[in-house]
């Protein structure tokens, strides 16, 4: 009897801590938009909405399960963080090209739980050349990346 009583409580406790974490709700919000890069093709805004924007814009797609916490609470501080290191809605986001192109060449970016949620953040070759190329252009337009001149077939060599 006493077994059962102990799993009653521990069963109880688990129920309560379930209710109150729908209580405790952080904000999943879009602040207004200041601003978006002037992108240097449709194609380069398209790859970086399909695979950065959820994160590093003020325009995130909360899904439905954004709402069931404690999903809610990992969504939020994914986009609580990726905003702090890039935003591209907002024009003073710190931006370091070389180091944006280095995420993603070695898939550190889009993160791996993202790409197995996001279809379009899964990125092939082709798109992920793409894509580099065009946040050069569009962030280095004058070349002034080290990345810049660099023909397509090295920017994904494995780093070591």
């Amino acid at each position: 009897m006493d077994f059962r009583r102990h799993w009653k409580t521990i069963l109880l406790g688990a129920i309560a801590l379930a209710v109150l974490a729908q209580v405790v709700r952080p904000s999943l919000t879009n602040p207004p938009l200041s601003a978006e890069p002037h992108w240097d093709s449709p194609r380069t805004r398209e790859l970086v909405v399909g695979a950065c924007f959820d994160c590093h814009s003020n325009r995130v797609h909360y899904p439905w399960y954004s709402q069931v916490a404690p999903v809610r609470w990992w969504i939020w501080h994914h986009v609580t963080e990726g905003r702090e290191h890039l935003n591209f809605s907002e024009p003073d986001s710190d931006l370091d090209v070389d180091d944006l192109v280095d995420a993603i060449r070695s898939g550190e970016m889009p993160t791996p739980d993202y790409r197995w949620m996001h279809p379009r953040s899964r990125l092939s070759r082709a798109q992920q050349d793409t894509l580099v190329l065009g946040l050069i252009r569009t962030f280095e337009p004058d070349g002034d990346s080290s990345l810049a001149a660099a023909p397509v077939d090295t920017l994904f060599l494995p780093t070591r």
